[in-house]
């Protein structure tokens, strides 16, 4: 926080997920968030900057597509390859799908239309 606010960034937002180490909840969140604006007015300060920046609350990664993916996998897998049951066959996905946002946006840079 401190680092970001002496370089000069305007904005900062904190995100929570799937791996994340730290778990804020509720008024944990609100306390915590309270203590970054803290840290960023002094750091502001110490490096002279004119303004702050400002720290928006905890959020997390909705991603629709994500949803539906948990959801109904072979539904979702379907409608966004047709043709994937020819290559494959039939198929089933059993237990849980964890898609990461990393996985899509990150690793295989992918786009959704």
């Amino acid at each position: 926080m401190q680092k970001l606010t002496e370089v000069g960034v305007d904005r900062i937002v904190p995100l929570s997920t799937a791996r994340s180490v730290v778990r804020w909840d509720g008024a944990r969140a609100d306390k915590n968030v309270e203590r970054l604006n803290r840290v960023a007015r002094e750091a502001a300060m110490q490096s002279r900057r004119t303004w702050l920046p400002v720290v928006e609350r905890l959020q997390t990664i909705d991603d629709p597509w994500l949803h539906e993916m948990r959801r109904k996998p072979v539904e979702t897998l379907n409608a966004a390859l047709p043709r994937l049951s020819r290559i494959t066959g039939e198929f089933n996905v059993s237990g849980d799908i964890k898609v990461r946002p990393a996985d899509l946006y990150v690793s295989t840079r992918y786009r959704q239309p």
